[in-house]
């Protein structure tokens, strides 16, 4: 392992995590409040950012498109077909969407002006979409009636095309420079995808407690569990070894990081809050903040958070 403080990044072989200077920041003692709600007609589950568009996956709303250069007025623009789609991915001028009920498919759409996406592409699959994740050019998706992790390339997204595919279903995954990361109800996994074409298990841990979602940060992998927080160390890559976990009252399904703080949806208990300045092994829990509806996901970006409440639509804090 080599730490190197000019480029801010712990080099692992050849995988880096990236570190604290390279991380958004909140100033302590952290305060934060809904500047914004707005309902999007659907069942907002997932969400995702391209400039000042919020683009959410509104089950069989379809795809929302959200105007946030106000966050204290968003609105609501466009909407994107009335498949049920769970998962979503922007990727360059690219949004991936999974659907969650049959038919089942990935929907690929053209967003370089994202007032008025374009279908490109529809790729049939096998189950629903439940998870995706992008590096470079290539696109993994976590497929559930397949039991396995698709590996597509994406280089020309009008014309995806499946290289391989990785055994085990996945419920979280996250790919990082030449590696995917994914979460399975008793299995935390790293795989070795310099050779998309031919990825390979390069280490694992046991974990518990239903993974929903996967942020990196420092040398860790903190992972939202429907059982609560959990934390791996990943100095050594291929032997990754969970450090610590704290109990939440209520499921985890989506998390976020910032240089000092985690962010977690949490369900009917809203944002769940803690500290990561100090033992980042070991975070500390702050408190929870109340928001509208069902908490699923959460997103950071610009010094604002961007929370997918189910039927309550989305709520922006800041």
């Amino acid at each position: 392992m080599k730490w190197d403080k000019k480029i801010a990044v712990i080099v692992l072989g050849t995988f880096m995590l990236v570190m604290a200077n390279c991380l958004p920041t909140f100033a302590p003692p952290i305060q934060l409040n809904v500047i914004s709600t707005l309902t999007t007609g659907g069942r907002s589950q997932r969400l995702a950012i391209k400039d000042h568009f919020l683009f959410v996956a509104d089950r069989k709303g379809g795809i929302k498109v959200i105007d946030i250069s106000n966050v204290e007025k968003p609105q609501l623009k466009t909407q994107c077909g009335t498949e049920d789609v769970g998962s979503i991915l922007v990727h360059g001028d690219v949004l991936y969407a999974g659907t969650f009920s049959p038919p089942y498919k990935l929907l690929v759409y053209d967003i370089r002006d994202p007032m008025r996406p374009i279908r490109i592409k529809e790729v049939n699959m096998l189950g629903p979409i439940l998870g995706l994740t992008a590096w470079g050019a290539y696109c993994y998706i976590s497929e559930g009636g397949l039991f396995a992790i698709e590996v597509l390339d994406i280089s020309n997204p009008a014309n995806p095309k499946i290289l391989n595919q990785i055994e085990g279903s996945s419920n979280s995954l996250l790919a990082y420079g030449g590696y995917v990361f994914a979460a399975e109800d008793t299995t935390f996994s790293v795989y070795d995808v310099s050779n998309p074409a031919s990825p390979r298990l390069i280490g694992s841990c046991k974990i518990i407690g239903g993974p929903q979602d996967i942020v990196l940060a420092y040398k860790y992998a903190y992972v939202a569990a429907l059982d609560g927080l959990h934390v791996i160390d990943l100095s050594d890559i291929t032997h990754p070894r969970e450090v610590s976990y704290q109990k939440l009252k209520k499921p985890a399904y989506a998390i976020t990081a910032t240089k000092d703080h985690i962010f977690i949806a949490n369900y009917d208990e809203g944002l769940a809050v803690f500290d990561i300045s100090g033992n980042k092994a070991k975070p500390r829990y702050l408190k929870n903040i109340t928001l509208p509806g069902l908490t699923f996901d959460v997103i950071f970006s610009s010094g604002v958070i961007y929370t997918a409440n189910e039927s309550a639509g989305i709520a922006i804090l800041k």
